[in-house]
């Protein structure tokens, strides 16, 4: 495992610093940040402030976070991309793609950190109208609040 160097990694387009004025909400301590994106692979604190991230860096003072969740041991990175699911869920096909063996979007994707999915022929030319109606007006389908 590489990593990166032990200052503020202000290669993060959005990084801003935090200092005693402008708390941050969270702080996601002692994880390990993986974001090929701007080469982080070590372990660091996540400042997150309006739901956006506000800092990356080595340790962040818990003094400069108005909560603190205990990352160690974990993995923190950048959303992932699931290239092969089934989201056809709910129509009470048995045994079938676009049934049972389909899976809740919102169910099964933020729990083990992805963001996007990609259905892998779960409907077809016959269904796909109701299948595009289920996932973007979410009938059927759980809903978190992130």
């Amino acid at each position: 495992m590489q990593h990166a160097a032990s200052h503020r990694d202000t290669s993060i387009p959005h990084l801003s610093v935090c200092s005693t004025t402008t708390k941050i909400r969270s702080r996601n301590q002692g994880g390990e940040v993986i974001d090929p994106h701007n080469g982080i692979d070590a372990v660091r604190d996540v400042g997150i402030r309006d739901h956006k991230i506000a800092a990356i860096e080595k340790d962040i003072p818990a003094t400069d976070a108005a909560k603190t969740i205990d990352a160690r041991g974990l993995i923190v990175a950048p959303g992932l991309v699931d290239l092969h699911t089934h989201v056809y869920a709910g129509t009470g096909r048995p045994d079938a793609y676009d049934g049972d063996h389909s899976v809740y979007p919102d169910g099964f994707s933020f729990r083990s950190c992805v963001t996007t999915m990609v259905d892998a022929g779960s409907s077809g030319w016959r269904n796909f109208p109701d299948f595009k109606t289920v996932l973007s007006t979410g009938r059927k389908l759980a809903s978190w609040p992130l």
